[in-house]
């Protein structure tokens, strides 16, 4: 809905109340003049970006899902506090009374709260020229390349194909086996050593971090089994064979998103910011767009901020192929990985 239908459906002492919020003169009995005055005072845009900068990171993030979730319309208070990092849930209330009084959010007929149209574009400009302060252009490369966890994918299962892979009680692969496939594939990876590894997926402890993933993926598809002692090759494999390279991206990055959000609950969003923000052309410094994104996620045991967004967001990102990283004069940019006959999609 655009700002004239939401101001229209407030019932006027609602109207009034955000006039007296935000310091707005004008008639209180006219309901006409009333939203009028808040159509002036919320589309101006150095107010409208002087209230989102002013804005802490939590009351930012309650915004995202507004701009950057392309299946909902409005949000409930029960699903808007799951979007924000769990040590700012205490201050929910008090962040969607700065944001309803800021003019941001109305409440919809159903109790849900919503986001109007051009106040949801101010926000898209908002965080794109942020993301963009300090874009080059970089030429595409003519040559297509592939994601390495395709061809890494390709090489696990033909070793699957040739030999069946004995499986402990717990169903993990044993460390000699496993060293034997980590080294034929593209990363370099070890078996991981530390002391925790939980929320990245099933076998996480037992598994390094990219290995991890392309190994839930291709058990969620039902490409292997683990029945008995053997891990082997299933008959639907033959049908993954037959998936567009598109197809096949675009399911990792769904089991991707499913499986780290439980760590990240704002990755979905800075997945669709990145998308929307970035290009295969223009890159923005790494480190820069590192610490803006730094803010929108928190500590997750052992893992800083900084950790999350190199490793489980950047890393895994280029990992998979939604993102390139470019190094010049010494300084890592990073962009949207070229597609073929792809339009980055929305994942959420």
């Amino acid at each position: 809905m655009n700002l004239t239908e939401v101001l229209l459906s407030q019932p006027q002492s609602e109207l009034v109340s955000r006039v007296k919020a935000m310091g707005v003169s004008c008639n209180l009995y006219s309901r006409q003049e009333l939203a009028e005055s808040l159509i002036n005072e919320l589309l101006n845009e150095e107010l409208a970006l002087q209230k989102w900068e002013k804005l802490e990171p939590a009351g930012q993030q309650l915004l995202l899902p507004f701009v950057y979730c392309t299946f909902h319309y409005s949000f409930t208070d029960s699903e808007l506090i799951t979007f924000i990092n769990k040590s700012e849930r205490g201050k929910f209330e008090s962040l969607i009374t700065t944001l309803k009084e800021n003019g941001w959010i109305y409440k919809t007929e159903k109790g849900g709260w919503l986001l109007p149209d051009e106040l949801r574009r101010k926000i898209h400009s908002f965080v794109c020229r942020k993301l963009s302060d300090t874009f080059i252009y970089i030429p595409v490369s003519k040559n297509d390349s592939t994601a390495r966890i395709i061809n890494d994918l390709f090489l696990f299962m033909e070793y699957l194909e040739e030999r069946p892979v004995k499986l402990s009680k717990n169903k993990i692969i044993n460390k000699r086996e496993l060293e034997k496939i980590l080294n034929l594939l593209s990363m370099g990876e070890k078996p991981p050593e530390e002391q925790w590894r939980f929320g990245y997926g099933r076998y996480f402890n037992y598994y390094p971090d990219c290995f991890s993933l392309l190994y839930d993926f291709v058990f969620s598809q039902g490409w292997i089994s683990e029945a008995g002692d053997k891990l082997a090759v299933t008959e639907k494999w033959e049908a993954g064979q037959n998936l567009s390279l598109n197809e096949i991206l675009d399911r990792l990055m769904r089991l991707y998103i499913s499986v780290y959000k439980r760590a990240v609950p704002s990755l979905p969003f800075i997945v669709n910011m990145l998308s929307q923000g970035l290009s295969s052309e223009m890159a923005a410094a790494k480190k820069d767009a590192a610490e803006f994104l730094e803010k929108y996620v928190e500590v997750y045991y052992y893992d800083t901020p900084a950790d999350i967004v190199e490793k489980r967001l950047f890393k895994v990102l280029e990992y998979i192929g939604f993102l390139s990283c470019t190094v010049l004069d010494g300084c890592s940019y990073i962009t949207l990985a070229q597609r073929k006959n792809s339009s980055q999609n929305k994942f959420i």
